[in-house]
């Protein structure tokens, strides 16, 4: 009776070798592509010459599934949906023509059949820790339940096809990154995507400029996806100096330039989550000073905002970042309409899940207005400007349970990096990831982003499947170290 074989949790380099049945394969593919392409320009002339190109890009991803995954990961950081009032660049790529599939979303697919293709040829699972594929496991499985309740509510089948299209990035991306990314290779990729976003940054000022100046009028509005981004960036490059790691000049630049794109980015939710995501850095980089000066710093923090507030000296300041700081004062609250009606919609969502608190509403079914707006967005009627409220309302009970889960063990395992992780670097990389998810709960208490917003889902995705590969490296080196000192050997104490 033969042994049973388990997957391995290793990932093989990107160009390991294939097996003689896969080289066939392809062959076979290749030459059927071939007669595919004479038949095409017979039919349709010289636009079939583009069908070689559309089969060797398929090839090339079924050999080396790092490549869609990474062109995905890097299409959605670097093209936005839009830029303000400037001409949509991204349109063409997130938007599909009548309602049809975009090829942004193609891309997603195609990506996730790669990698499964891969880890089916090759045996083994994408190295994800338990941590987080159980909370991404209960994810799916809401998933399930609220497109079932959505569907016999009578949503239709459309609407459990736009539900896909936002959740399955929350799923699938983490694993997929984990799955075509070597712990050798982190280093080089977060280099990479460091200076995309300082260019991103840079791109924005000088659009800025270009129109005039930072002036309401002329401000560059990147997309929530990128201000999230040029967050992170920001933490980590202050958690590495917390911590004690050097980092070249450009990266201090490219931290510089986003810091300023994010300021100017008027997003007042991850402006205030920003503030949790530093704290969170200040109390495990400094040790046993940060806890000290944690909460002394906290209540001065505190202090002086409610002082500026109620004396309303932010009023008195001028510019469009001065106005966006003054209507944080809660006094200001009930007289603006946007924020009134994010409070009216937050009360009307929770009467329609405590009438089926455990099912939600369904996917698809919008709430209803039983208490009274004080402006109408009839549009907005799937929507919550609450995360655990969206994923409730829509996925039911699991879905806000899942969305807690997914948001705490993505903390968790940052904070397990920058305490176990032996590289000076990736420890504080950790820390700085961790505050980055800690900002985002906090923001999410007044937003959605997460699953309503699929490139932005995306990205944070693909940051939780880094986190998971330095994770998985961060056990098998304790492992190791752990088997050295068993044999006598001994390894020195990983650097803090």
């Amino acid at each position: 009776m033969g042994t049973l074989r388990l997957p391995s949790l290793r990932t093989p380099g990107p160009l390991a070798g294939a097996d003689a049945q896969l080289g066939s394969i392809i062959g076979l593919i290749a030459c059927g592509g071939l007669l595919l392409t004479l038949g095409a320009v017979l039919v349709a002339g010289v636009i079939g010459l583009v069908l070689p190109l559309v089969i060797v890009g398929l090839l090339a991803c079924v050999r080396w599934p790092a490549l869609p995954v990474g062109l995905l990961v890097g299409m959605t950081l670097l093209i936005d949906a839009y830029y303000g009032e400037l001409p949509a660049p991204g349109y063409p790529l997130y938007n599909g023509v009548a309602g049809g599939f975009s090829p942004w979303e193609m891309l997603v697919y195609l990506a996730v059949g790669s990698v499964v293709l891969d880890c089916v040829r090759r045996r083994r699972l994408p190295p994800m820790p338990g941590l987080i594929a159980i909370p991404l496991l209960l994810m799916a499985v809401a998933f399930g339940v609220g497109s079932f309740v959505g569907y016999t509510e009578g949503a239709g089948l459309k609407a459990q096809i736009d539900g896909l299209r936002n959740v399955l990035p929350v799923v699938v991306v983490a694993p997929l990154v984990a799955a075509v990314l070597p712990a050798a290779r982190v280093r080089l990729v977060l280099g990479v995507v460091a200076a995309a976003i300082g260019f991103k940054a840079l791109l924005g000022l000088g659009l800025t400029m270009q129109r005039g100046g930072p002036s309401l009028d002329n401000l560059i509005f990147y997309e929530i996806t990128m201000n999230w981004v040029f967050m992170a960036l920001v933490l980590c490059v202050l958690a590495c100096r917390v911590c004690g790691v050097p980092l070249p000049w450009w990266v201090w630049v490219a931290a510089g330039l986003a810091l300023l794109m994010f300021v100017i980015g008027l997003k007042r939710a991850l402006w205030i989550g920003s503030v949790a995501g530093l704290g969170l850095i200040l109390v495990l980089g400094l040790g046993r000073v940060g806890r000290r000066l944690f909460i002394p710093a906290l209540a001065v923090t505190g202090a002086l905002g409610w002082l500026l507030f109620s004396a309303g000296v932010a009023v008195e300041l001028n510019g469009p970042v001065a106005e966006r700081v003054s209507s944080l004062n809660p006094q200001k609250v009930a007289s603006n309409t946007q924020d009134r009606y994010r409070l009216d919609e937050r009360a009307n969502v929770w009467i329609g899940i405590k009438e089926q608190p455990l099912l939600g509403l369904g996917q698809g079914v919008p709430w209803r207005a039983v208490e009274p707006l004080g402006i109408e967005h009839e549009s907005a009627r799937d929507y919550v400007h609450f995360a655990v409220l969206w994923f409730w309302m829509k996925y039911s009970f699991l879905g806000a349970l899942a969305y807690v889960a997914i948001m705490a063990a993505v903390i968790v395992m940052g904070i397990r990096v920058r305490r176990g992780h032996p590289d000076p670097l990736m420890s504080a990389l950790g820390l700085g990831a961790a505050a980055s998810f800690l900002a985002l709960v906090v923001a999410e208490l007044t937003v959605t982003w997460t699953g309503a917003n699929p490139s932005f889902t995306v990205m944070t995705g693909a940051t939780i499947g880094v986190l998971a590969v330095l994770d998985v490296e961060r056990r098998a080196l304790s492992r190791r170290a752990g088997a050295a000192a068993g044999d006598g050997r001994g390894l020195a104490a990983p650097p803090r």
